[in-house]
């Protein structure tokens, strides 16, 4: 939230990062008195976030809790105080602990039964222990309330997110209308689905099932009509409203993320790509064919590179996803923002309450897609 301009002083104050002058400063959860930018504390909340786990004000790095006002689409800043409280605790634990290793060294110079040097191994070993199972313990706790700030935004943000793809959908009904039935497709002027098509660069997506390709004909031939190869390329009737947009169809425009920024379709293939990369960074650089070796077998492991925010299904490696191109610099979604094409379509399109005729439009075009042309 932004501080109202009649709150702010007279004299024109700056952003202490970007140093540009900012009419409305942030308002700050803490006694903190220097000014920030919304982008700029947004940002750094977000890089806090991804490093430590914890989001921290840039100036004392004092915990602070973030939470989305759905009501007002705004975040909201207060002190976090149970991260606060489990600081402290950590910081009383570890005096104590180093309090008992100072009496430990202290008894062993000065004499007695710690002198023995078997004792003094065992109680060494038992203090390295218990420091040990001390930080583990804070490391699986501050990893849970890293999920659940994760979890809570992302739960806070849905009703908005979801809305954004309604509006997109109404505002533009022949979506409803191609996701329904996929003889629709065949309505729409040859001239403007090859024009489309014409946008596609590169070979057809994974997207595209092989068995179709073989009975019906590659997506690139030009031979075939136009619905047809638009159905080819999609991989399926629930992907073409997805592809259509992506591509421009009738100006589709580009469907908004909560953060504010926009979503960019890819294919799901591409985006775990990007996830996996970004999860082994901080490990530093790994030999290109080792790095795709671990990438292949993640991928026929079928684990959760990448998890739609909305469904929380896992992304099909064959299908796409949409992707917020604000990545994780946010700390709205600071683990970054997907939307399979599946939620996509249910809620652009509508047809959450109306599943056989999602079946029937599958059905349908399955038949399609294995005809000759």
């Amino acid at each position: 939230p932004d501080r109202p301009k009649s709150m702010a002083s007279d004299a024109e104050e700056d952003c202490a990062i970007c140093l540009e002058a900012v009419a409305q400063c942030t308002v700050l959860p803490c006694n903190c008195k220097v000014s920030y930018c919304t982008g700029c504390w947004d940002r750094a909340l977000a890089v806090s976030f991804n490093h430590y786990g914890l989001a921290r004000c840039p100036t004392c790095r004092g915990p602070v809790r973030v939470d989305f006002d759905a009501a007002t689409s705004r975040l909201e800043f207060t002190r976090d105080l149970e991260a606060t409280q489990a600081e402290a605790e950590a910081e009383a634990e570890q005096a104590a602990a180093s309090a008992r290793c100072a009496a430990a060294r202290s008894a062993m110079e000065e004499g007695g039964p710690t002198n023995d040097p078997e004792e003094a191994l065992a109680r060494s070993a038992d203090e390295d222990e218990a420091e040990r199972l001390r930080r583990n313990a804070q490391r699986q706790a501050a990893a849970q309330r890293k999920a659940a700030a994760v979890s809570r935004l992302l739960q806070q943000a849905k009703p908005v997110q979801v809305k954004n793809l309604e509006q997109f959908g109404e505002q533009r009904p022949w979506l409803r209308e191609v996701a329904r039935t996929p003889e629709a497709l065949a309505s729409f002027p040859s001239a403007e689905l090859d024009e489309v098509l014409g946008r596609w660069a590169g070979p057809p997506p994974p997207a595209c099932a092989a068995e179709d390709a073989e009975a019906a004909g590659p997506a690139d031939d030009a031979t075939l009509p136009a619905a047809k190869r638009v159905l080819l390329l999609a991989g399926g009737p629930r992907r073409v409203p997805g592809l259509l947009v992506s591509l421009g169809l009738r100006g589709a425009g580009t469907p908004t993320c909560v953060c504010g920024s926009l979503l960019e379709r890819m294919a799901g293939l591409d985006r775990m790509r990007a996830a996996f990369k970004d999860a082994i960074a901080p490990y530093g650089v790994l030999d290109a064919a080792i790095r795709e070796h671990y990438f292949e077998q993640m991928i026929r492991n079928g684990d959760p590179l990448v998890v739609c925010d909305l469904c929380s299904n896992n992304v099909d490696s064959k299908g796409a996803v949409w992707t917020c191109k604000n990545g994780n610099s946010t700390i709205l979604h600071a683990t970054a923002y997907d939307v399979c094409d599946a939620c996509f379509v249910k809620y652009t399109c509508g047809l959450e309450d109306e599943p056989e005729a999602v079946a029937a439009a599958e059905d349908a075009a399955a038949g399609c897609a294995q005809a000759e042309p």
